[in-house]
């Protein structure tokens, strides 16, 4: 379903002669992530001729011939260009799921001793040295492809860059919302957006006007798995002003203008309220509710994906210089902004420390035998002068430092990692995710707590010894029985279930037939 296997061989073509081609490579890397092992070394920690059987030979490949096969497929440099396909592939097996796509930055956090750029890591609320990607999830929250970030972009800037992208991969009349968080809130991404024959939906940033309690209305909402959910909702539309831009060698200029927008708000049991952001007209409010509400799943498979299948892995400890003319933030700005900051403090205590003196001098004048007359303090005249000279010499010396600099001036050792086997890595992840998202779906009938433990029923499964037997044209898998008889029964519709697809082994033509055995009865 995945299409992991035809994409990859549509990219990538035949791999160099050897014993293990393409199609044991890549299938091994996805059984290995489904048993929680997803990354080469794993391949240490289970026993050859015991994989190898599951693939169809005598033994599977080890971990030095599986890094070999992975840094071939990479050294091809099409890692882009194999996420475009897959997505492709998504679109075209789960159109429905593809209606709304979602996206969001992750950062993957590095903890080696290269120079890599550094960006702010939200959940650890630090900034240290990372990698950035963009990923493209659909409405179930599986992942449909992922790119890599440039250095230091905002998702706004990646929601421009990737508008074509997304054209191509959804189809050129098809209309399709991309859902995305504040990060790439920009009112002239919104008509980037719009005009590029896409919706949007986002959530408002900025200062804003409340809306009375009276506004709000209490609706009911029914979700297409049949779920039920109350929001208290009120709505309202909003024009947002559009900044122009100035003519450059290389665009005309664009005149200011605005964008109208529908402007949905959702308001909390404790009075918080939540301002969504649509160009949608067709949904009712409290489906749009629902579907900025399922944002979260994206950060759900992060987070998943971190503990079970080595998302922030360091698949690759190889690297390649920056770009050292691409332009960063000057440290000395920053210095000097502290500069002027602290001679504006001194000068305001200047000030203060003047008009002191000035009332200790009323004061003394007042007093009998001075006459009405008395002499302000000199130091603080020259204090305050000093200040205001200070000053002027650090908004100058501000004024005159660069707020940008070439890469090369601030960081000149700055490094990058490999991006294409992550980017290969990321694909045989995701196929083995969306494949147990698939059978979660298909369990989800036959299984009551599937919502709770459907996955977990999974990881048991996949982890289950059996039989195989090849019978005529159909290989048998029989597994054994699960840890209790509710599992069990879960398992075997599911396995009827797999086995109305007809699906046929890779690279063969034996039809797979699951079953799973009875639990034995002790008397």
């Amino acid at each position: 379903m995945t299409g992991l296997l035809d994409v990859a061989q549509e990219t990538f073509g035949a791999m160099r002669k050897g014993f293990y081609g393409l199609r044991v490579t890549l299938l091994m890397a996805v059984f290995m992530a489904l048993l929680r092992q997803p990354r080469a070394e794993a391949a240490t920690r289970m026993p050859p001729a015991d994989l190898g059987r599951l693939l169809g030979l005598d033994r599977a490949p080890e971990v030095k011939t599986l890094r070999r096969k992975l840094a071939e497929l990479a050294s091809h440099g099409k890692g882009a260009q194999l996420q475009a396909a897959l997505g492709r592939h998504h679109v075209k097996v789960r159109p429905e799921a593809v209606g709304l796509l979602y996206l969001d930055g992750h950062v993957r956090v590095y903890s080696g001793g290269r120079q890599l750029p550094k960006t702010h890591i939200a959940r650890m609320r630090i900034a240290g040295p990372a990698t950035e990607e963009t990923w493209v999830g659909d409405s179930e929250g599986d992942p449909v492809m992922v790119i890599t970030a440039a250095p230091s972009q905002s998702l706004a800037a990646e929601l421009h860059r990737l508008l074509p992208d997304l054209r191509a991969l959804v189809g050129a009349n098809r209309k399709c919302t991309v859902v995305f968080d504040r990060g790439g809130y920009s009112p002239q991404v919104f008509t980037e957006i719009i005009a590029a024959g896409f919706d949007l939906m986002t959530y408002f940033k900025g200062a804003w006007a409340r809306s009375a309690v009276k506004e709000f209305a209490a609706v009911d909402f029914t979700a297409p798995d049949g779920s039920s959910h109350s929001h208290e909702l009120a709505e309202r539309t909003i024009t947002l002003p559009v900044p122009g831009q100035h003519a450059t060698t290389h665009a005309p200029a664009i005149p200011a203008r605005t964008v109208t927008l529908r402007l949905i708000i959702r308001r909390s049991p404790d009075g918080h309220q939540t301002p969504i952001l649509t160009s949608r007209s067709d949904l009712t409010a409290a489906e749009i509710a629902y579907r900025m509400s399922n944002r979260w799943r994206q950060e759900n498979y992060f987070k998943y994906a971190r503990e079970h299948f080595a998302l922030d892995a360091l698949d690759s400890y190889a690297d390649h210089p920056d770009d050292l003319d691409r332009l960063v933030p000057n440290p000395a700005k920053a210095c000097a902004k502290d500069q002027v900051a602290g001679a504006r403090a001194d000068l305001i205590g200047a000030h203060a420390d003047m008009a002191d003196a000035l009332e200790a001098a009323i004061i003394k004048a007042g007093q009998p035998g001075n006459n009405g007359k008395a002499t302000v303090d000199p130091a603080a005249g020259l204090a305050l002068t000093a200040a205001q000279t200070e000053l002027v010499v650090a908004k100058n010396a501000s004024a005159n430092t660069p707020s940008h600099l070439p890469l090369g001036q601030v960081r000149p050792g700055s490094r990058l990692l490999e991006t294409e086997r992550k980017l290969l890595t990321h694909a045989i992840r995701m196929s083995a995710y969306n494949s147990e998202s698939a059978l979660a779906r298909l369990l989800r009938p036959h299984y009551s707590r599937s919502e709770r433990e459907g996955r977990a029923l999974l990881r048991e499964a996949f982890n289950l010894s059996g039989d195989l037997q090849i019978v005529g044209t159909e290989l048998h898998v029989r597994l054994d029985p699960a840890s209790a008889p509710r599992r069990s029964k879960a398992l075997a519709a599911l396995c009827t279930e797999l086995n109305d697809t007809e699906t046929r082994y890779p690279g063969t033509d034996l039809t797979l037939v699951y079953s799973v055995k009875q639990h034995l009865i002790h008397t």
